[in-house]
């Protein structure tokens, strides 16, 4: 094994609400999202430098915490090979490389493991760039942005790492205030895999919008350029988004995209629509074990459960431990793993990813 370029970490997220709106030229959906980092479950990264092979040339190697393979995730297009294509294309800077990741974060959980772990390696490649002196190594934040958006939808979220509005098609992140500062997050992660690309599939046949057949959900392609959501390519149903999208940068104010059945999204801090997931009916219709972890979330007194991303994971929050723990303990054997942690109160920065290093390679 050749000596260990770096080490890294990354975690998790939850939406507190997730609106689908509509389908791009590009093939993605508009949306409008709330986001909270989450620091557990997590993975753990160990990037290699891999001497004698072609510039660009990145393997990557899939684990269960435990250190079993993990056949199910593809080890030639994932979030982690796109990272070094799409950051290589923009900067030149292209080391070989090889990868082991040690999932923490259920893979098809919706907690956005895969986009946290490219997250965290592109934050890494900036790094080495600039090391190596490559003269583009994207230290501005846009760029970056743009980088990570062409990498996978929640990508440029976990590049900054706290809570957010989130919109476009991800690539829009607004830092917001966390509206439950100090409680006690549960998450009941099942055992079920659901993919992202079914479940927008299945939204988009249930609202009679046509799939585009090679859409990639999980990421913008990599000859678009990232700002199908800023007017590149025209919105199938938001005629206002259009119309805004003159403004620039990650902060630029965005109206919200309408849905497909032409109500417009109500802004994301308006309380009587910041907790909906539009992935919810589908998802427990076709999995109703999902919807009784929520109910039984409800049961136990979590101010709010809901489902996170397309699943199949199901969060509450609890505004003190004890409750929380009451409601983890009466879980914990009915088929998921069981996650506690207490999110950070009001002007406490999250958790974020951390890195070390062991043997860097002398350039």
């Amino acid at each position: 094994m050749p000596p260990a370029v770096c080490l890294l970490r990354s975690g998790c997220k939850v939406n507190l609400r997730l609106r689908i709106g509509g389908l791009q030229a590009c093939g993605l959906h508009e949306l409008s999202s709330f986001m909270l980092p989450v620091a557990e479950p997590h993975d753990e990264i160990s990037v290699h430098t891999a001497r004698g092979r072609p510039a660009g040339s990145v393997t990557t190697r899939f684990l269960s915490a435990y250190g079993q393979p993990l056949p199910d995730i593809d080890t030639e297009n994932n979030t982690l090979t796109r990272a070094c294509a799409c950051f290589a294309e923009r900067t030149g800077f292209a080391p070989a490389l090889d990868i082991t990741v040690r999932k923490g974060v259920p893979h098809g959980a919706g907690l956005g493991g895969g986009s946290a772990d490219a997250a965290a390696l592109l934050l890494f490649l900036r790094r080495e760039a600039g090391c190596a002196g490559c003269a583009d190594a994207l230290r501005e934040e846009e760029a970056l942005v743009r980088v990570a958006a062409q990498t996978g939808s929640d990508v440029p979220f976990f590049l900054r790492n706290v809570p957010a509005r989130v919109s476009g098609v991800g690539d829009i992140v607004e830092a917001a205030p966390n509206p439950f500062p100090s409680f006690v997050l549960l998450l009941l992660c099942s055992d079920l895999r659901i993919s992202t690309a079914w479940a927008f599939s299945e939204l988009d046949r249930l609202r009679g919008i046509r799939t585009v057949p090679e859409a990639d959900h999980e990421r913008l392609p990599r000859e678009t350029p990232s700002g199908c959501a800023r007017g590149n390519a025209a919105p199938q149903h938001s005629a206002d988004l259009r119309n805004s999208a003159s403004a620039s940068g990650p902060s630029a104010h965005r109206v919200h995209p309408e849905s497909a059945d032409g109500k417009a999204f109500a802004a994301c801090d308006d309380p009587d629509s910041l907790y909906i997931n539009d992935f919810e009916d589908i998802v427990f219709a076709r999995y109703p074990k999902l919807g009784e972890y929520r109910a039984a979330l409800d049961s136990f007194g979590a101010v709010q459960a809901r489902l996170s991303g397309t699943g199949a994971t199901i969060f509450g929050l609890f505004r003190t431990k004890k409750s929380a723990a009451t409601a983890a303990r009466a879980l914990a054997g009915s088929g998921c793993s069981v996650y506690m942690q207490q999110l950070p109160g009001s002007g406490q920065a999250p958790q974020r990813g951390q890195t070390s290093r062991r043997g860097v390679a002398k350039r």
